[in-house]
């Protein structure tokens, strides 16, 4: 299992300071994240293969298809929300609105 590639930004907010960095005299809450192994599948029918970045807080992980990573929480509620909100026309002859994966993916607790 390999993990993801990690892109950080610079920041000024101070959420953002790791606990030993921050100024003293603040008390700063670290709540542990919980780690999936995630896993992005390649798209069937010469779909996207590509690598996959998803972006969270600032943060930028880059994904591999068909690679087992090990993630955050934060990045697979993102991942679980990468949504495509379309309509379709439904028996009745209206149009429903459904929303559609946009990325085929498998998870577990690491």
């Amino acid at each position: 299992m390999s993990k993801a590639t990690e892109n950080q930004t610079p920041s000024d907010n101070p959420a953002d300071t790791p606990a030993s960095d921050a100024p003293a005299g603040k008390a700063t809450k670290s709540k542990a994240l919980k780690k999936y192994k995630v896993t992005i599948h390649s798209e069937p029918e010469g779909g996207d293969k590509g690598d996959v970045i998803i972006g969270h807080n600032f943060r930028l992980v880059q994904i591999k298809r068909n690679v087992p990573v090990e993630v955050d929480e934060h990045i697979l509620d993102v991942l679980k929300s990468s949504v495509i909100d379309t309509h379709v026309r439904g028996e009745d002859d209206k149009m429903h609105p459904v929303q559609i994966p946009r990325y085929s993916f498998t998870s577990e607790a690491a």
